[in-house]
């Protein structure tokens, strides 16, 4: 009974170690792929074919609720998502 206790906390201790190693490599592959995409990066350039073309970005906004709104001054304050 001993030796199979022993086998299994030194592998639980093993696999600990190595996902420890293993979320420590992915934050190291995640700078190292975020510096060789912005390594030559040019903010000039735009998304277009045709650069006399604008380019169309669309957004969304969705009111989750009104936090403050004074009548008197005519402000009001808005928590969107």
């Amino acid at each position: 009974m001993v030796p199979i206790c022993f086998a299994l906390a030194t592998t639980l201790m093993v696999l600990m170690t190595s996902y420890r190693g293993l979320h420590a490599q992915m934050i190291t592959d995640a700078k190292r792929l975020l510096t060789n995409l912005m390594q030559n990066y040019d903010k000039t350039f735009r998304p277009v074919l045709n650069q006399s073309e604008p380019v169309v970005v669309y957004t969304g906004l969705d009111l989750v609720s009104i936090q403050d709104f004074n009548e008197v001054d005519e402000k009001y304050r808005l928590r969107p998502f």
